[in-house]
Formats: C-alpha cells, structure tokens, sequence
C-alpha cells in the first residue's frame, strides 16, 4: 500500500491561510472595530472562520474599482480599522486607502503577514476625507489639476496628500509623485513617494489622453517636530526616462522642478505615546544645569565641512526648561561662534530643534566643537579651510554682469554639443563675490525654446554644492560647474537662448538682475537638433 501526505507548508499545495487571519482578527480586534477588504463580493474564505473563531469586528467589502466617492460611505465612523489586502485581488497602487486611515494618526499602522494576504491595522483613524482643492501647474504630458489641502493638526499627526493629474499627452512611463517636507530653513526632513493610478489601478503608461489619475502620498513629520511653518515640495518623475523629474509652469508663469505646498502644525504632540523612535544617530543624555530639560539625541557626530559652509543641527530635548542657547567653538581657540535658541513661545515637552550656524570665512582648519555655554561638549566637527581664490580662471566668454548683493557673473564656457538634445552638456560659470549672502541661492541653468519651453537645464548650489553663496567672500572668484540636461520630452528648436541666474530654493523666488528681468541670457539663436 501507498500512502500519500500532503502539508499545507508546502508552496504548491498552501492556500491562503485565512484561518490565521481570522484568529488574528479574534485576537486582536472587538465589536467596535472594522475590518475593511476589496472585493466584488464578500470574502468567503474569512466569512467562513468569522463566527466560527469569534471574531467580533465587522466586515466591510469595499467594491473593487470604486473611488474616493463611494468608498467613504461605506468606512465606520469609529473604532479601530483593519485593511486586509489580499494578494490576489488587485492592488491599491496608488494607496489611497491607507492614506485615507493613517490621515490624522499619530500611531504607525501595524501589520500582520499570512500566507497569501497582509493586515494592516490603523488604530483610532481620523476617517474623515481629504480636503482637495483645484491647482493648476502644467507639465509636458500632464496637468495637475488639483492638491489636498492642510488641516489645522499637531506635528504628531499624519497627513493624507492627494495630488491629481489629468494626462494632455500619451506617454509610455509610469509617473510618480515624490513628496519632500522641509522645515523653516529649507532642510528636508521626511520624504515620500506615491504612484499615480486611475480608480481602477490603471497606470499612466497604460491610459489615454484625458484620463485623472490620482497619488495619495502619506507624510509624517520626523519623531519631535515642533510646531510651525512647513512646506511639502512636490516633483513629478518617473524612474525610467525622467528620474530627476519634469519641470512644470506654475500659475505665476515661472518653470521649476517642483511645486511648493506651504502648511503649519500646531502645538498639543504628545511624542512620548506616538510609538516611533528619533533618527538622529547620536543617543546621549546631557541634562542642563538649573533646568528641567534633558538633550537626548542630536545629529552632531564629526564630518568634515569648509570655512563660511553651513552647520545644521538637529537637537531632540526631553523637559519643559527653557532651551539653552549653545556656542560652536575652534579647539585652538582662534573663534567662536554664539548658536542662539530658537524662540519657541509654546511648545510641546519633547521637542526637535533645528539651528544653523556659519563657520567663520576666515577660520583655519582644525576641529570644533557645539557646546553649552557652561563648556559641556555636545559634539565636534573637522573643519577644511579653503583658500580663496582672487585671481580670475580663464573662460571662453565674457558675461560681466551684476547681481546687487551677490556679485558677478564673468564668464563662462561651455564643452559638449549644445544643440544635441541626445546627450547633456557642460557649463562652466566664473562669479567674483560681493559679499556672502544670507540666504544659500540655487544656481539655474536653462536651455529655453523660442516659445519659452525649457529644453534642458541645471539646478545647483554653486560647485557642486560645495560653495553656497553664503560662504563667497568677498571679492574671490568660484567656477560653477553645471551638467546641463535635456528634458525627455525637448524638442527641435531653431532659435533657443541660453539663461542663468540664481533662486531661494525655500520659496522658489528668483533673485532680480535688473527692474524687469530675473535672469542672465548668455547667448541665442541656438540650433538645437
């Protein structure tokens, strides 16, 4: 006799294990709590171990294809949400469902894997829907036509961010969102990235002129974010043709990389219950004298920066004692620098500080240290001195035009083939500095259209990013070199020009060259084949 025995640990033979996922649900879950599936009917595999294992939470199928519009009357008004997502059912590309339960949490969702399916569990959500209102910014293939909107919140809770396209052309790419929060300085603090889709999970590689698709991108401020202003900068990309992203017109008429989504938290965070740990890499635990105030992370751990390069820090304090003011000091003694607190008239008991500070343009090299002002060291730093450079380096030709408080552009040279859109080329800037500026400004480059269509262009921090114009002293010259790039979509022209000139990156304004101009033409009449 032969006998023969099958496991359910076998991959060939395994079914989904909703038995598992039902116990889970039992475990896990009570009468005041949901449990949300996509489905043309009800899943019968979990029905089927529902009563049988006690599971108390209801059941709630959310019709395959169906939109924002007819999933939200259908999602409970209470109670914890589970999301069962089943492998074999198709996917929430664009994630709008778990955009929809984490907006408004201060917890990250938890989740359970069996075979076959996932559980993710969103405790408490806010349920309510995103607000979103019309925007219009133009890109080659597409137009945003509309973005959520901020509600009033704590810095604790997520947001929910739902930015829509409408296709104006074909395209055979898929396109995504990537969103960056920056803090009042322009630092990135969080990022995210969100694919668009259609309500049936289409892509846009798959869709026709004239299709909404939407990405809903989930944001959650780093572990003591503080209250305050914050923007969202939004770029468009795909990863295969365009990764760096496709510039878009904004409604005032200027061409950037990206949009910019100004909002503000509130104080009430309670850090302490929000289940998440800091990023800052460096644990410590220096308590202020006199106060009931704790440092026990920051970000300060050595690295290498130049004479007049920016120092930020990131500080996380634990107390409610005032914020002490701190001082970046050379180990020779040759200079100090004061890093006064910021003000924070409320805020909540743990808090993220970010400062900057500028290392001196005339310090030597040699190390430095972030310390109280009683002397306790918090961290050091190495420190590069770059010798100035007052002799000017040679370029092909002559510009000689001024930017008031920021200096001159000399000259420039360009190697490579400008009028080849297959391929990028090479720009060299000379500035001679007038001062070191208060603000760090971008670099742009722009290969531009007879009609104003940008064909190529270069977005940089000067050098490489290597010297930020808040470090130029005055009267030097720095070469800025710029590997200028088409754009996927650029087109012939016969008569393209060539511009530079500078922009606070933070806000997106240009800095003016004359009463009626923001940028610098270099030459025109380009041919670009």
């Amino acid at each position: 006799m032969t006998a023969v025995h099958f496991t359910t640990t076998n991959p060939a033979y395994q079914h989904d294990d909703a038995r598992a996922m039902a116990g889970y649900y039992a475990d896990h879950l009570t009468a005041a709590d949901s449990v949300l599936m996509w489905s043309y009917a009800d899943r019968y595999e979990l029905a089927y171990y529902w009563d049988r294992l006690g599971v108390k939470a209801k059941r709630i199928t959310l019709p395959e294809g169906a939109d924002l519009d007819a999933v939200l009357p259908l999602l409970p008004t209470s109670g914890d949400v589970a999301l069962n997502v089943w492998y074999t059912q198709r996917a929430d590309y664009r994630g709008m469902m778990g955009c929809l339960l984490s907006d408004g949490t201060v917890k990250e969702p938890e989740r359970f894997d069996v075979y076959g399916m996932t559980n993710v569990l969103f405790h408490a959500p806010a349920l309510r829907p995103p607000v979103i209102k019309p925007f219009e910014a133009a890109l080659s293939m597409a137009r945003i036509t509309a973005v959520g909107d901020f509600r009033p919140a704590s810095a604790d809770q997520a947001i929910c961010l739902p930015i829509q396209i409408t296709l104006t052309q074909p395209t055979t790419v898929d396109l995504k969102a990537a969103v960056v929060i920056q803090n009042a300085f322009g630092q990135p603090i969080a990022h995210v990235d969100a694919i668009f889709a259609d309500r049936v999970q289409r892509l846009s590689s798959q869709l026709p002129i004239g299709s909404v698709l939407t990405a809903y991108a989930v944001l959650r401020l780093p572990y003591g974010a503080p209250a305050g202003d914050y923007s969202a900068s939004v770029r468009i990309y795909d990863e295969a043709v365009q990764p760096s992203g496709y510039s878009m017109t904004l409604p005032d008429g200027q061409t950037r990389g990206d949009m910019l989504l100004p909002f503000t938290r509130e104080i009430g965070s309670d850090w302490a219950a929000v289940d998440r740990l800091t990023f800052l890499p460096v644990r410590s635990e220096i308590a202020v004298a006199g106060e009931d105030l704790t440092l026990t992370a920051h970000d300060i751990n050595g690295g290498m920066y130049r004479n007049g390069d920016t120092l930020n820090l990131s500080l996380l304090w634990d107390g409610r004692g005032e914020l002490p003011d701190l001082q970046l000091v050379a180990d020779d003694g040759t200079w100090q620098v004061a890093i006064p607190s910021p003000d924070y008239p409320n805020r909540d008991r743990i808090i993220l500080d970010w400062r900057q500070v500028q290392i001196p343009l005339d310090a030597a090299s040699g190390t430095a240290q972030v310390r109280l002002l009683d002397g306790t060291m918090v961290g050091s730093i190495m420190v590069e001195a770059i010798p100035a450079l007052f002799e000017a380096p040679p370029f092909t030709t002559s510009v000689d035009v001024s930017i008031p408080t920021v200096g001159t552009l000399v000259g420039y040279s360009v190697s490579g083939d400008i009028s080849d859109r297959s391929q990028p080329f090479t720009l060299d800037l000379v500035w001679q500095a007038e001062q070191p500026t208060a603000i760090s400004y971008t670099v742009f480059a722009q290969l531009v259209a007879a009609d104003g269509r940008v064909l190529a262009q270069s977005d940089a921090v000067p050098a490489q990013a290597s010297r930020p114009t808040t470090g130029w002293r005055t009267g030097e010259y720095i070469v800025d070199t710029h590997t200028v790039t088409f754009h996927a979509d650029a087109t012939a022209d016969s008569n393209a020009s060539l511009i530079v000139g500078l922009y606070d990156a933070a806000s997106g304004q240009r800095v003016p060259i004359t009463a009626d101009s923001d940028s610098i033409t270099l030459t025109t009449g380009i041919p670009v084949r």
